[in-house]
C-alpha cells in the first residue's frame, strides 16, 4: 500500500491490517510473520507479473495514484499534496501553486458517481490556487516560468512558441526575460500556453474499474514528479 508525503511516518500501526487483508485475500493461515511477508510480493507478482517494481504496481500507477488516510493526527504542514482532505471533501478542491511540478498538469478525483452514463462526468477537476508567498506573508499568483518555459521547449504545449522563449542568453537573462514578458498577476501566459485545452475535457476515458475504489486522484500531463517525502522548512 504506497503512502504519500507526511502519512509515510506513522504507517506501522496498518502493518497487522495489512497482512490480515493478505490472509483474507490468500484465503490461508499464516502463522509466521515471514510467510506473511512472502504472500505479499507473491500475490503482486501474481497479479501483475512483471508490471511491478519493487512491489509497486507501476501499471496501476500510471493511471491513478491511491492515497490513503491515516488520521488527522500526523498532519504535517507541508509544501506537498494532502493526503486526506480531498478524499473527504465533496466540494471543489485547489492546490497552492507554489511548485513547478503542478503547472502544466491535469489534476482529477473521482466524484463518488458511478452511475452509467459519460465517464467524464465522474471526475472532478483539481484547480489551481494561489501560494502563500513566503516571505511577504501575502497570497499572490505564482508560476515558475523557467519550468513552464522547459515544457514549452520540450513541445508539451501544442502552441506556437514565440521567440522571445528561445535560450539564446545567459539564465538570468533569460529569466529576466521571463519575467518582463510573463506578469505574475497577469493570466495571460497561462491563457497563452493553454489556449487549446479550454474547454477541452481530459478524464473522458477514464478506465472503469478504477473508478470503484475511492480515494484515488489521477493527472493529465506529459511529464509530472512527486515529492515522497517531507522537505525541509526554509529559513526565514
Amino acid at each position: 500500500m504506497y503512502t504519500e508525503g507526511a502519512a509515510a511516518a506513522e504507517t506501522y500501526p496498518q502493518i497487522a491490517y495489512g497482512l490480515r487483508m493478505t490472509e483474507l485475500y490468500s484465503m490461508r493461515q499464516l502463522t509466521y510473520i515471514s510467510d506473511k511477508l512472502r504472500a505479499v510480493p507473491g500475490i503482486l507478482n501474481a497479479t501483475y507479473g512483471d508490471q511491478s517494481y519493487c512491489g509497486m504496481p507501476w501499471i496501476e500507477f500510471d493511471v491513478a495514484i491511491l492515497w490513503q488516510d491515516p488520521g488527522h493526527e500526523v498532519l504535517i504542514p507541508a509544501p506537498m499534496f494532502p493526503t486526506w482532505s480531498w478524499l473527504a471533501s465533496p466540494g471543489k478542491v485547489v492546490f497552492p501553486l507554489n511548485r513547478s511540478m503542478y503547472g502544466l498538469a491535469h489534476w482529477g478525483r473521482p466524484s463518488g458517481t458511478h452511475q452509467n452514463g459519460s465517464s467524464a462526468s465522474q471526475w472532478i477537476p483539481i484547480c489551481r490556487g494561489v501560494r502563500i508567498h513566503l516571505y511577504a506573508r501575502v497570497d499572490c499568483a505564482s508560476w515558475d516560468g523557467v519550468a513552464v518555459a522547459m515544457a514549452w521547449l520540450h513541445g508539451c504545449p501544442s502552441v506556437h512558441m514565440p521567440e522571445w522563449l528561445m535560450l539564446d542568453c545567459s539564465r538570468d537573462d533569460f529569466i529576466e526575460r521571463l519575467e518582463r514578458n510573463w506578469q505574475p498577476d497577469d493570466p495571460a501566459h497561462w491563457n497563452m500556453l493553454l489556449q487549446d485545452n479550454i474547454g477541452h475535457i481530459h478524464f473522458d476515458n477514464p478506465r472503469f474499474r478504477k473508478l470503484a475504489t475511492a480515494g484515488r486522484i489521477i493527472t493529465h500531463t506529459q511529464k509530472t514528479t512527486f515529492a515522497l517525502d517531507l522537505l525541509p522548512k526554509p529559513s526565514l
